[in-house]
């Protein structure tokens, strides 16, 4: 059964202020927990099958946390060796598809932040119905086997049959239920929580560029890609131990298929978060794919640009704890500002900086305002969700948003042939920052549709 819109903010924990009556399905009875407290009444579905809720400590604890650092760890793995594409783009132009141009090798990037994004749909269902364990150790298997096979071909398809292809794929088996799980552990501390999460895909975005740079000029491009995956084998290892769910898995009749479709189509502060955030990733991987090539275009040796990107990302990691700010101002609130700012940013300091200094505070600024946008949306998704469905809603989202990234960096690619003499990235740039600030007043739009107002802390 399909349930109304309902507001992530309301767990299945005891409430003072709500009544519970009974309703006949076709299937089953089916309790419909009512909030009278609200102005909009929300409802959330739960079989009288379902077994008994363990009660776990919501918001806190060292059960909580320690899910929080899992799925922190198996993002610092996941997604910091995607945000290290820019680093392995660099090396690649200089070495074995130095006959290809930046759009061609872009294309590996951007296939892996597809396939990140692109099954996320199913992910996010089979999260829904049977936990995060499966996919956590599948995934792992997968993103170990691909960076082993990277350091042993050299030629373009094999590239991208392993780093865009099977990495791609192992990530997206980590990424939805390290991103799904806080939803059931987490309350009032939701968007802090989603914000630690992800600032360790921002420390691995540090980590993982420093480490290719300094080995592979000693022990050459193969052993320091094993060297990686030996490290991703240790800490994904952790993930797998440590993140787990709180709520029992669904039934299949209650996970339906067509659910986060159907929200879209009714629940206009989903569809609006759903539209802003495909405009928003439109234009906000392209910086990173392209700042380390950015950088040699304006006079850096190759040594030093390789350090432009883990800045940018170090950056990232403090923009990423954006989350405890939004738990106080508003959820929403946040996400436009950062989007908004990332936006502005682009549009004017990308399109003009020369100068290292200049540049280095580009990076800065925009891992910093870039950081809070993908910390927060999945705080967001939650809480236009009920509980037992934030993956599935989740899982939709990153569906549609993975279409922006697969074609967001090749675009920013093709758009280098549109620069001016003072400034090749120009075009580049003025199409990430427009995505962007696009992305942010469609933010507004699902703001405005909770409470009918611009101005109240969502």
């Amino acid at each position: 059964m399909s349930s109304a819109p309902v507001s992530g903010d309301h767990l299945p924990v005891s409430n003072d202020h709500s009544e519970t009556t009974t309703m006949a399905g076709p299937h089953s009875q089916e309790k419909l927990t009512v909030t009278t407290n609200e102005k909009s009444p929300a409802t959330t579905s739960e079989p009288e099958s379902q077994p008994a809720v363990k009660q776990h400590r919501i918001d806190g604890g060292w059960e909580a946390w320690s899910v929080v650092a899992g799925a922190s760890v198996a993002l610092f793995v996941q997604f910091g060796l995607g945000n290290s594409f820019g680093t392995f783009q660099q090396y690649y132009s200089q070495h074995q598809l130095q006959g290809f141009t930046p759009e061609q090798v872009s294309w590996i990037g951007s296939v892996e932040l597809f396939l990140i994004f692109f099954p996320a749909s199913f992910c996010g269902r089979f999260f829904d119905l049977y936990g995060p364990r499966f996919l956590m150790i599948g995934g792992s298997v997968l993103v170990v086997l691909s960076l082993f096979l990277v350091s042993a071909f050299q030629k373009y398809y094999q590239l991208m049959i392993c780093q865009g292809v099977l990495l791609g794929l192992g990530s997206a088996m980590l990424y939805n239920p390290s991103v799904s799980v806080m939803g059931q552990w987490f309350h009032k501390k939701r968007a802090a929580a989603a914000g630690v999460i992800a600032s360790g895909a921002a420390l691995g975005g540090v980590i993982f560029p420093i480490m290719f740079s300094r080995l592979v000029g000693r022990i050459g491009f193969g052993w320091t890609v094993r060297a990686i995956a030996f490290m991703s084998m240790g800490l994904l290892a952790i993930s797998i131990a440590t993140v787990k769910a709180r709520l029992p898995p669904r039934s299949g009749a209650s996970a339906s298929r067509i659910e986060p479709v159907t929200a879209f189509a009714n629940n206009a502060a989903y569809r609006w978060l759903v539209i802003s955030t495909f405009f928003a990733f439109w234009g906000l991987w392209t910086p990173f794919i392209y700042i380390g090539d950015f950088s040699v275009y304006r006079g850096f040796n190759s040594r030093d640009a390789f350090y432009v990107l883990p800045i940018a990302n170090a950056a990232s990691v403090v923009g990423r704890l954006a989350g405890f700010i939004g738990d106080k101002i508003g959820r929403f609130n946040m996400y436009f500002l950062v989007t908004f700012l990332a936006g502005i940013i682009n549009l004017t300091m990308w399109t003009t900086v020369s100068g290292p200094a200049a540049i280095y505070v580009y990076a800065i600024l925009f891992g910093l305002f870039s950081g809070g946008v993908i910390a927060i949306f999945p705080a967001c998704t939650a809480q236009v969700s009920p509980p037992e469905l934030i993956g599935s809603r989740l899982g939709f989202l990153l569906f549609v948003m993975s279409f922006a990234t697969l074609t967001g960096a090749p675009i920013g690619g093709a758009l280098l042939k549109y620069g001016i003499a003072k400034n090749a990235y120009i075009a580049n740039a003025a199409f990430s920052g427009a995505t962007m600030i696009v992305g942010a007043f469609f933010a507004l739009l699902a703001k405005f549709s909770i409470h009918g107002s611009v101005m109240k802390s969502v």
